[in-house]
C-alpha cells in the first residue's frame, strides 16, 4: 500500500494565493506524489461534517472563491459497512484532488476522534491497489502571522514530527495529539490514521512549509499489507 500525507488549505490552489513564491516547494512536492493509474485513490479528510464514507461525488470550492465543481468517481461505498455521509465533499478531499489532478477512481472517507477509518483502508488495500490520501496541516501556530497566536513549542514539535517521519511514519500518530493540544492542528484524526496504516515506514518528506504559520508537509510512503 502507498499513501501520502498532503494539505488542503484553499490557500494553496494557484488560483487563490497571493505568494505563489512561498508555496512552489509545496506545489512541487505535490507534483512528485506518484500514483499508479490504475490505483484506487482512498482519501481521509478530517473535515467532513460526521464520520464515514461520502456518497456524493460531487462538491465545490465556492465557500473560498474557486469557481467551478470538482467531479469525484465514487466506488465501493457499499462495500464499507460504515455509516453514509450525504453532502458534498468538503475541501479536505476537495483541495489535494485538485492539486493532484488525477482521474482515478476515488473513495473519500471523513475522520473523527470516534472514526479512523483505519479497518476499513486495509479492508479495500486487502484485494485491490489503493492510494491513500491523508489530508492534513500540523501546527497552525507557527509564525507570528498564523491564523493562532505564534508558539515556539509548536515550531519545535514541527520539527521534530518532520525529522522523525522519516525514520518512521508512526511519528504522525505518536504526534498527533501534541499537534492539536500545542499547536491546534486542525488534523489529529488524519494524522493518526496516516501513522496507523504506515506504521513501520520511513517517509519521504517532499516538502514542508509554513508561509502563512500553518504546516504543510507533503509527505509519501510504502507498506506491504
Amino acid at each position: 500500500m502507498r499513501g501520502a500525507l498532503v494539505p488542503h488549505a484553499p490557500l494553496l490552489l494557484p488560483s487563490v494565493t497571493t505568494k505563489a513564491d512561498q508555496l512552489r516547494d509545496v506545489w512541487d512536492g505535490f507534483s512528485r506524489v506518484r500514483i499508479p493509474e490504475d490505483s484506487l485513490i482512498l482519501i481521509l479528510t478530517p473535515h467532513a461534517e460526521t464520520a464515514g464514507v461520502y456518497t456524493h461525488a460531487r462538491g465545490s470550492l465556492k465557500g473560498f472563491g474557486v469557481e467551478g465543481e470538482h467531479e469525484l468517481v465514487i466506488g465501493l461505498v457499499d462495500d464499507l459497512d460504515i455509516p453514509a455521509i450525504d453532502g458534498p465533499l468538503d475541501h479536505g478531499a476537495l483541495v489535494p484532488l485538485a492539486l493532484l489532478d488525477r482521474p482515478n477512481p476515488t473513495l473519500v472517507l471523513g475522520l473523527g476522534d470516534e472514526y479512523d477509518g483505519v479497518d476499513q483502508v486495509r479492508k479495500v488495500a486487502s484485494d485491490r491497489d489503493v492510494f491513500v490520501i491523508a489530508s492534513a496541516h500540523t501546527s497552525a501556530r507557527l509564525s507570528e502571522g498564523a491564523p493562532l497566536p505564534y508558539s515556539f513549542d509548536a515550531v519545535r514539535l514541527d520539527a521534530r514530527l518532520i525529522t522523525e517521519i522519516e525514520t518512521d511514519c508512526v511519528a504522525a500518530r505518536d504526534l498527533a495529539d501534541e499537534l492539536w493540544a500545542v499547536g491546534d492542528s486542525c488534523s489529529r484524526s488524519t494524522l493518526k490514521a496516516f501513522g496507523e496504516l504506515f506504521a513501520g515506514a520511513e517517509g519521504s518528506v517532499l516538502a514542508y512549509a509554513a508561509p502563512f504559520g500553518v504546516g504543510y508537509p507533503v509527505v509519501t510512503a510504502e507498506i506491504d499489507v
